[in-house]
């Protein structure tokens, strides 16, 4: 086949608003030994990486994304002194720095309500200060884990039973341990599997909001498409069922409407309508806003607060050499 004519009816598709696997059908003739066929990917991501080969995107919807927290390790900030040690919270992290003058006995007090049940319970640090051990306390101020299963240099995780509401951790500190820059990042779950990975509790729901769609490639400047500040201002928007990640929200850029199923409300509950509500979002979006250009690019990323993956579906157009 011509080069210079497969080059130049590449650069037509490439321009084209729309393109159906009809229309592939009818051209995959004049292609010679190249094929074109459409690939879709519906994963739910934060980031998508591009299929090599591909023309051109076309981006069909973005949903929402809702979750409740599952570290139950909720609480504040706070930087705090005591006998010669400085305690700093940020973001469910605790770090330690100084040498204690005399023992210590550091509370943490959770902001969240946590319940009669089974845990587990990981540290997520690996520190080999012998005179530092963490455990949880009940609300009648005996010990859970028991002291033969507090975490400490040695043992990084435990799952126990607490028959009673939990309601701080403590850190305990034997005087005259050094402490340079030592961390514990705490991570209670329900059941007995010991989390793997930690992250940073909240209390109530948190959803992520779509607020961009970044196209990112090597040494090639980014492309944003940014979502229209009237379209997130939507009752829902970014919203989902905390307890059915397959009922959310969403935006259908074909269509041009916003499909609300439901929303959270005051109570941090999924309240699902009966009959879903299609906004129309055409004066916001043009024809254009769900075309993605992939030349000299590898990834799309649903920029949000939290950085959740979110629900959405691409079509690519990809060019396939036959053997």
């Amino acid at each position: 086949m011509n080069t210079t004519y497969r080059k130049n009816l590449k650069a037509v598709l490439t321009a084209s608003k729309n393109y159906t696997d009809n229309s592939i059908e009818k051209l995959k003739w004049e292609l010679g030994t190249y094929d074109l066929s459409i690939t879709t990917d519906s994963t739910v991501a934060y980031t998508k990486t591009i299929p090599t080969n591909t023309i051109k995107g076309r981006l069909n919807y973005i949903g929402g994304a809702s979750k409740v927290s599952e570290n139950l390790a909720v609480f504040n900030d706070n930087t705090q002194t005591i006998s010669d040690v400085t305690f700093t919270r940020v973001n469910g992290v605790v770090t330690m720095n100084g040498t204690a003058s005399s023992s210590i006995n550091y509370n943490i007090v959770f902001t969240n309500s946590i319940d009669v049940g089974t845990y587990s319970l990981n540290r997520f640090n690996n520190f080999t200060n012998s005179g530092v051990i963490a455990y949880l306390m009940q609300d009648d101020y005996t010990a859970q884990p028991s002291t033969y299963q507090t975490l400490d240099s040695q043992n990084k995780s435990v799952s126990f039973t607490s028959s009673k509401k939990i309601i701080r951790m403590i850190i305990s500190i034997s005087s005259g341990t050094v402490l340079n820059n030592v961390q514990i990042k705490p991570m209670l779950v329900k059941g007995s599997t010991a989390p793997t990975e930690f992250s940073v509790g909240f209390e109530g729901i948190r959803s992520a909001k779509t607020t961009s769609v970044v196209i990112s490639g090597t040494d090639v400047a980014p492309i944003t498409k940014a979502i229209p500040s009237e379209i997130q201002a939507l009752e829902g928007y970014g919203q989902s069922n905390p307890e059915d990640s397959t009922k959310f929200n969403y935006i259908d850029f074909d269509k041009k409407i916003y499909v609300e199923l439901g929303h959270i409300d005051e109570n941090d509950e999924w309240q699902e309508l009966a009959t879903p509500i299609e906004t129309d979002i055409s004066q916001y979006i043009d024809d254009d806003f769900k075309n993605i250009d992939t030349t000299n690019m590898g990834t799309i990323t649903f920029e949000n607060e939290f950085g959740y993956a979110v629900p959405s579906e691409i079509d690519y157009l990809i060019e396939e050499v036959k053997a």
